[in-house]
């Protein structure tokens, strides 16, 4: 590894760049696939809105520790995740794309977070961040594709969907690759 590269990953750590996206989008993310969608109010403010929380997290690393965010422009990236978020609940996009594609609303709501931390990645060339981003377009796929697939409750009389269990396993697995990352991080700060 290069000098350039291990300084790189260095200040990286430092700033939390990885772990921050990676936590908070998951737990939103996360969130949004449990409890399900409660309306396009709720997705088009709560995802953009983790993007804020990893700004202002960023934000205090920087001046409790003294490593700067530079230009970083997590908040510009918050604002397009917030379109992005907007344009596909939009009517715009309805009529735009097939109706096969946009009536997967559960996929659409939630790719915003991929588009978000894809964003943030390649503002920081940060490969991994992006291999996060392709984990959740995938499995936000996968999770669409089984959709139509439920299994029986048997204690509660229900039935739960492979759609929400797919994209909650998802989000959890992000969430502990943050946390994960986070530890990496924090090792590598301390050393």
């Amino acid at each position: 590894m290069t000098e350039t590269l291990r300084l790189q990953e260095r200040v990286r750590a430092d700033r939390h760049g990885t772990s921050y996206p990676l936590i908070v989008v998951g737990a939103v993310g996360f969130h949004y696939a449990s409890t399900g969608l409660f309306g396009w109010i709720s997705v088009i403010y709560g995802i953009p809105l983790a993007f804020v929380i990893v700004w202002l997290l960023q934000r205090r690393t920087e001046k409790l520790d003294g490593v700067g965010m530079g230009d970083d422009d997590v908040l510009l990236i918050a604002f397009g995740v917030f379109l992005a978020s907007s344009l596909f609940a939009s009517q715009v996009w309805l009529s735009i794309v097939p109706s096969r594609l946009a009536d997967n609303l559960f996929f659409w709501s939630l790719t915003p977070a991929a588009v978000g931390l894809a964003a943030i990645a390649a503002r920081q060339r940060n490969r991994l961040l992006f291999a996060w981003a392709a984990v959740v377009v995938v499995g936000l796929a996968v999770a669409e594709a089984l959709n139509e697939w439920t299994w029986d409750v048997r204690w509660s009389n229900g039935s739960g969907s492979y759609r929400d269990l797919v994209a909650q396993l998802t989000f959890l697995t992000v969430t502990i690759a943050g946390v994960l990352a986070y530890r990496r991080e924090r090792a590598l700060t301390e050393s």
